[in-house]
């Protein structure tokens, strides 16, 4: 006679099993749905004796580049020499043989007293040299003497014009103008000159 308790496991095996048959598939299905795990397939590196070592980007090493030494930069054009300015009043040693000569013939005649003589050997030699400011103070020096104020100062006044660059024949030139015009009664006019002189060389 069959256990009843026995009868009774053996009938509910045979029903639990067709149950986990179907449950099979649906667990299979949601592990496969599972994060991870599905592996990606990663390419085997070649390490081959032909590439192995050498990065694909970097080609070999090349011939060292060399430049050429930067060439020297031409030497600047010297500036051309300024051109030396003209003096107002010629120099001693620029004067002519001729204007020295006549000169000295000058110098004798004044220091004899002949200021005629010494008044044309000047004139003679201002046409030689007309722009030589010493000259014309000499001549207006002599005229002062000959008691000829007026031309004593235009010959001052033609000094003065020609000696912008000698500070002392401009100063004296400057006296002699109001030398003249004091002897002409020309007090205002021989102070305006006195003041001249003294401002060219304080």
């Amino acid at each position: 006679m069959d256990n009843p308790v026995i009868s009774g496991v053996q009938k509910a095996r045979r029903a639990f099993i067709p149950a986990g048959l179907l449950l099979l598939p649906v667990l299979l299905a949601s592990c496969a749905g599972l994060p991870g795990s599905s592996k990606q397939q990663v390419p085997a590196e070649d390490r081959s004796e032909s590439g192995a070592g050498v990065p694909p980007s970097i080609g070999p090493p090349g011939p060292e580049e060399t430049f050429p030494p930067p060439s020297a930069s031409p030497a600047a054009a010297p500036l051309p020499a300024a051109a030396p300015e003209q003096p107002d009043v010629a120099p001693v040693a620029a004067r002519p043989p001729a204007v020295s000569a006549l000169l000295q013939r000058a110098d004798v005649a004044e220091k004899a007293g002949k200021n005629a003589e010494a008044a044309a050997e000047l004139e003679r030699a201002l046409r030689i040299s007309p722009r030589d400011g010493e000259l014309w103070l000499r001549l207006g020096r002599v005229r002062l003497r000959q008691r000829q104020w007026q031309q004593a100062e235009s010959t001052g006044l033609k000094c003065v014009s020609l000696a912008e660059s000698d500070a002392p024949t401009r100063q004296a030139a400057w006296e002699l103008i109001g030398s003249a015009r004091a002897a002409r009664g020309d007090a205002a006019g021989a102070a305006a000159a006195r003041r001249r002189a003294a401002a060219v060389i304080p």
